[in-house]
Formats: C-alpha cells, structure tokens, sequence
C-alpha cells in the first residue's frame, strides 16, 4: 500500500518552511552578500558556495538559459530564481560545477570515472510538452547518473499531477514504477512530502533516452543541521524510504541520500576536502534560530 500522509496539515504551517529561507540566507549575509526581500542575491555567483571558474561558469548560465525553468530570468522586477539563497538549481551548481572540468573526480552512487556533467539536461519521454529537466547528469562508460537536487521545496508539498498522455507511456513501465504511478493516479498525495510525480516523469524521461547501460536516479536533498528537532525533514526521509522500497527497475536504480550525507563521503576523497568545507560553510546552517536576516 502507497505511503500517505492525507488529512496532515502542511508542514509549512507550523513555519519551517520559512525559517528554513532565512537560515539559509544568514552565511550570504555573514559574508557582506545583500539579499533582497525575496533572499535573492544581485549576482549568481554571490549565491553560490565559491564563484564559479570561467568555463564552468560559461557552462552553467549555458544550460540554464536554455533551460524551460527560467532559473536565470529576472520576471516582472525580481531577481531571477536561481538567485534564491534557497534555489536547489544553485545548491546543485555550488555542488557539482567543480566537476565540470574535471568530471573523473566525481564521485556519485558509488560510482566514479565519469566522462562529462551536464547541467539542466533535457530528458524527453515521448509526450508532447516541456520534457523532464535534471539538474545533473554525469555520463560514463557504462550508463549514467541523473541528479534531481532538492532544497526546501519538499516543505511545501503539492499533489502528483499527470497529464492525460502519459497514460499511454505507463505500458512500458517496469511494474514497479507503473505501480507507484497509479497509486499516484488514485491517491495524488501518496509519498507526501516528497514529489513522486516528477520523479517518475524522470524515470520515463532516463528510459525513452537510454541508449547503452544503465542508469540511477538519484534524489539528493538539503537538511539543516538541526533536522532531528523539525518533525517535517523526518516526514519527507520516510517519504523517501518508502518510495525507494517500492520501486526496484534493475536498468534504472533509483537512490536517494542528504547532500549532508554526500559530503561527508566526499570529505574523505583526496582533494576535496577543501570543495566540501566551502558547500558546509554555505548551506550547513540549523534554522532554530536565524538571527542574521530580519523577517
């Protein structure tokens, strides 16, 4: 039977939601970064956790220009998105740009020697429409890991939403994944908080492109320091758990870990112990308390 957490109010009503957008804006503010009302810094590289080099840089407003998300349009006299000191586009960028020129140094779903990262890569799955967009994939010699990143967005959930012409695609399916899809279709709020209607948007979209090997999906998500004392962040790990135990399609391997828990693997790799510090400096805060930006 599908997780469901139906009837539980929002847990962006009891306020983490917001007092986890201030905290993340306090380490922009600690070093004299101006954040407008929107915790949106003036420059992309003001929100991130070490500027981007030259080619990496070039790489990235690349992609993300030509991206549907708009992540770096500025709409109606706000910053652009990606500016947010809580966008998962640039925690995903702070991350992973580093590896841009130097992907073999890469380490991901226990897996390393990669030959490229792409950032914002398109993934069609054969219906009309905007296809799926991932915030990373890293190809190599035998299939690919494809990176959905994810910061504070799982503390406002919304319900699964399917148009009509993904019905068609739910055939070729493997039977796991066709049966979290319709449980999604029965029950829109199954896995809440966690967003499993784009991660089986994902899924289809790795499948229709697969071309050789296999791939992961791998679902990487932010946590305060403080998440044991926030009820919503053990919410979404149990979320995450019981959809990992639902879905189980050797050609695509579904994998779903905290960027804290990333890190702290990364720490351990010759040389990047330097690249961890920095992402811990930028986006390891708790929000019990976030005295450097006013309400």
């Amino acid at each position: 039977m599908p997780t469901t957490t139906r009837g539980r109010a929002s847990r962006s009503d009891d306020g983490t939601a917001p007092r986890a957008r201030r905290a993340l804006a306090d380490p922009l503010v600690a070093r004299g970064v101006t954040v407008d009302g929107d915790y949106r810094t003036d420059t992309l590289n003001d929100n991130l956790a070490a500027r981007l080099a030259p080619c990496a840089g070039a790489h990235v407003r690349g992609a993300f220009a030509a991206g549907a998300g708009g992540e770096l349009k500025s709409v109606a006299g706000r910053r652009p998105k990606m500016h947010s000191a809580y966008s998962s586009a640039a925690l995903a960028v702070s991350a992973f740009a580093p590896f841009i020129e130097a992907p073999w140094a890469l380490s991901l779903a226990e897996i390393r020697c990669f030959d490229r990262v792409e950032f914002e890569a398109r993934l069609p799955t054969g219906v009309r429409g905007t296809p799926p967009h991932l915030d990373l994939l890293a190809h190599h010699a035998r299939g690919r890991v494809a990176v959905e990143s994810k910061c504070t967005e799982y503390l406002d959930p919304k319900p699964a939403r399917f148009s009509d012409a993904y019905r068609r695609l739910a055939q070729g399916m493997h039977p796991s994944w066709r049966a979290v899809y319709a449980d999604l279709l029965r029950e829109p709020e199954c896995f809440k908080p966690l967003d499993a209607a784009q991660l089986v948007k994902h899924y289809w979209g790795l499948s229709n492109t697969r071309c050789r090997g296999s791939d992961v999906l791998l679902y990487v998500y932010w946590e305060p320091l403080d998440a044991g004392a926030h009820p919503a962040f053990a919410e979404h790990r149990r979320a995450v758990e019981a959809f990992a135990q639902r879905v189980d399609d050797p050609r695509c391997r579904f994998c779903a870990l905290s960027y804290c828990a990333l890190w702290q693997r990364w720490s351990r790799i010759p040389g990047l112990a330097g690249h961890v510090d920095s992402l811990l400096a930028r986006y390891g805060v708790p929000i019990a308390e976030t005295p450097g930006v006013p309400d």
